[in-house]
């Protein structure tokens, strides 16, 4: 994440007098993403829901979950992942507890989410 410019900076205390003006677009894509949800009521009375992530610059949609139950944290977490990997590759890297691993199971994660998506869409 240092090397790709994607760690915050460090909090060395105190607290900034700044106002948040409501402005999260950025000059240049990757600097800020966002992500929301929303629900669409269908025909047969059940719920869809889904929850996206956007890039602040120019609002491109990186990527998305879809379900007809709750989103719940695993679905967002499949999610980060699935943004991540479309920005930076699939070959991406994690840290876990401090050594630098392949994921096996962000792949399973990932392949499971897309049969839950697939499924739903046909």
């Amino acid at each position: 994440m240092r090397v790709h410019g994607l760690l915050l900076p460090r909090h060395a205390g105190g607290r900034e007098d700044r106002r948040h003006d409501g402005k999260i677009a950025v000059a240049e894509s990757n600097l800020r993403w966002c992500s929301d949800g929303f629900e669409i009521a269908c025909a047969n009375a059940e719920k869809v829901r889904v929850a996206f992530a956007l890039d602040c610059c120019d609002r491109e949609a990186i990527g998305h979950v879809a379900t007809t139950e709750g989103v719940k944290g695993e679905d967002v977490r499949d999610l980060m992942v699935t943004a991540v990997e479309r920005r930076f590759g699939a070959a991406c890297l994690i840290r876990s507890n401090g050594s630098q691993t392949t994921a096996p199971a962000t792949s399973r994660r990932k392949r499971a989410s897309s049969q839950r998506t697939s499924a739903f869409c046909r």
